[in-house]
């Protein structure tokens, strides 16, 4: 993988396309990706060989290239890359969304038990909306820790 340094734009674009000179051997990938400088942060990786589009305009662009082959393969030679950038590009329906990986607490199904002791119980008589988490097995005279929501 080849990563690039921030280049700063000469004007802002939402789109931007990744033209690639390479030699590809059978079973070698190559593919470009950039993603865009926004007021505060960079967006995520996209795939720039067919044309990365933003829906608001970026400011900087990375580039990365990401070269890809079996075990045992050939890989690809780059000799060229080159970038076009521009704000003719809307969004439509058809531009794919964001995906997101979620991570959650695992719950042991037979009695509710979240795997730090704590109980996951439904207060139906105040709210059918809340639930309450509290410890078990505590011997202390402290009161049960709770999470309300």
């Amino acid at each position: 993988m080849l990563l690039t340094a921030p280049r700063t734009l000469a004007r802002p674009a939402t789109r931007v396309r990744a033209e690639i000179s390479a030699a590809v051997p059978a079973g070698a990938t190559v593919e470009a990706q950039v993603r865009g400088w926004r007021a505060a942060c960079w967006t995520e990786w996209r795939a720039a060989t067919v044309g990365a589009v933003f829906d608001r305009p970026v400011t900087r662009v990375q580039t990365r290239v990401v070269l890809t082959a079996p075990d045992g393969g050939a890989t690809a030679t780059v000799r060229d890359v080159r970038l076009t950038a521009d704000a003719n590009a809307a969004v439509s329906a058809a531009t794919p969304g964001r995906t997101y990986r979620v991570y959650a607490t695992r719950i042991d199904l037979a009695d509710g038990t979240f795997w730090d002791g704590l109980r996951l119980t439904t207060n139906a008589p105040r709210s059918p909306r809340r639930a309450t988490r509290q410890r078990q097995g505590r011997s202390s005279g402290r009161a049960a820790r709770t999470m309300s929501w």
